[in-house]
Order: C-alpha cells, then sequence, then structure tokens
C-alpha cells in the first residue's frame, strides 16, 4: 500500500511534464490526469517543460508566473495572460487545433 495523508488519501505520485514533438505544446501528468498545455510561458516564452510542479500548479521556470493546472488561471507571479489548459483523454490523443484558446 503507497503512503496515505492526513485525510487517509493516497499520495499523488510525482508528476511529470514531457516537451511534445510538435513544439507546440507539454503534456503534464497529475498521477492518473494527464493535461495539454502551451510549451511557451504567456509572460516571456519560457519553456513550460523546465518548470516545476507542485501538486496541481506549475511554475514557470524563468520568472516564476505560476498557473494552476486544473483551471489554467495565473495565481501568483507577473501578471500575463492565463494558461490554456486541455485535458489529455486516457489514450493519449490531445486535439492541437484547441491549442492556445482559453
Amino acid at each position: 500500500m503507497r503512503g496515505e495523508t492526513a485525510a487517509g488519501r493516497d499520495e499523488a505520485a510525482p508528476a511529470v511534464v514531457e516537451a511534445l514533438p510538435d513544439g507546440k505544446g507539454c503534456v503534464v501528468r497529475l498521477g492518473d490526469r494527464t493535461v495539454r498545455v502551451p510549451a511557451r510561458c504567456p509572460h516571456r516564452g519560457a519553456p513550460l517543460a523546465a518548470g516545476l510542479v507542485t501538486g496541481t500548479f506549475l511554475e514557470c521556470p524563468w520568472h516564476g508566473a505560476t498557473f494552476d493546472l486544473r483551471t489554467g488561471h495565473r495565481v501568483r507571479g507577473p501578471h500575463c495572460a492565463d494558461l490554456a489548459v486541455r485535458p489529455v483523454p486516457a489514450d493519449g490523443t490531445a486535439n492541437p487545433e484547441e491549442e492556445g484558446s482559453t
């Protein structure tokens, strides 16, 4: 059995961020949930594949803009647009036409 939190739920597996081969996006695996985000931060274009994921938050590696991966909203850091976050179906397919819309 995996470790449990004080609330009795299983601890989440570490998140994984991977750049997609198309160069236009990244996938973030959050335990049993996977989302697609743009490859670059909307603030100054930093590569989000190098970002830090803590819980459900993705922090840009350059200036610390931090986005909620559930909603795409910027929660701290420099002022910039929210992040387009799209769920990736269990079969791993993502719709690139939706990329960039919020």
